[in-house]
């Protein structure tokens, strides 16, 4: 099972109703070499940027309002090059989408 899975039979799922669902949101700072200098920097980053996202589900936001959160944070961090992908359209307009699956 994957570090921070909350799947299994003992699993709540929301459309259960539990109000003590306990949330886990992942977020990725990137890979590659880091210098020592700038570790902390991107640890405090991406803490900061679970946080957000943690705190929105918490509230009781959707999980795509707790990832936009996420990403959005990174994406204003300048430490991160979240957000600057690297094919962009017309007028700086990334393709970049966040699409919810219904079901």
């Amino acid at each position: 099972m994957p570090l921070g899975s909350s799947h299994g039979p003992e699993a709540e799922t929301p459309e259960s109703g539990s109000a003590d669902m306990n949330p886990v949101l992942v977020v990725h700072g990137g890979a590659g070499p880091v210098s020592e200098d700038v570790k902390e920097r991107l640890r405090q980053g991406i803490v900061r940027a679970a946080t957000v996202g943690y705190c929105i589900l918490r509230e009781g936001g959707s999980a795509v309002d707790a990832v936009e959160g996420a990403v959005v944070t990174l994406e204003d961090n300048p430490e991160f090059n979240a957000g600057k992908c690297a094919f962009r359209l017309v007028n700086n307009v990334s393709p970049v989408k966040l699409l919810p699956q219904n079901k």
